[in-house]
């Protein structure tokens, strides 16, 4: 079993350093294989936490024996991710689909800091017996979806402004 954790500053080049040390620790652990569906589902998390969290993130990277992966991505933020439905030719809205199509199970596990956003990839790349945390779901279903000043804080920024941004200043958090 291998185990690796760091933490970045909310911005937008923090994104690419927390790829680059999943992609590292997984070739440093002989597993490469892993690296793809990793490294894409911690810069989707990674991502999120900078856009819409605005906090700080960790990463947390742990292989075990068996060969599954655990990641699992913290911010400071207690606002659970909600699946949302866009037009096919939205540039954003993809992000929990995309976590869902690359692991077996996931989930959101709130904490006294904020919340975990966990996911389980295993190697040969099926999904296998897909789960997702019923807590977090009961709590998503049941959020009002706005916060303490009466907004929605997944899609808007502190200064009122719509939480996203246009499709070039997005894919720049990808590069």
């Amino acid at each position: 079993m291998h185990r690796a954790e760091c933490a970045w500053p909310a911005t937008p080049q923090s994104v690419r350093s927390a790829r680059a040390f999943v992609q590292s620790q997984l070739e440093e652990w002989d597993s490469a294989d892993l690296a793809w569906p990793a490294v894409s589902i911690v810069s989707e998390l990674a991502t999120n936490a900078v856009l819409h969290a605005r906090t700080e993130f960790s990463v947390e990277v742990e292989l075990l024996a068996d060969g599954r992966l655990h990641l699992r991505v913290g911010d400071r933020s207690s606002n659970i991710p909600i699946r949302r439905h866009y037009d096919e030719e939205a540039a954003t809205g993809r992000g929990i689909a995309l976590v869902e199509a690359l692991t077996a199970e996931w989930g959101i596990t709130p904490t006294d800091a904020g919340k975990v956003v966990w996911c389980v990839v295993v190697p040969d790349g099926g999904a296998g017996s897909r789960t997702t945390d019923t807590r977090a779901q009961s709590l998503a279903a049941h959020s009002s979806g706005t916060d303490e000043r009466g907004t929605d804080p997944l899609a808007t920024f502190d200064d009122g402004s719509d939480g996203f941004l246009d499709v070039s200043a997005h894919l720049a958090f990808a590069a």
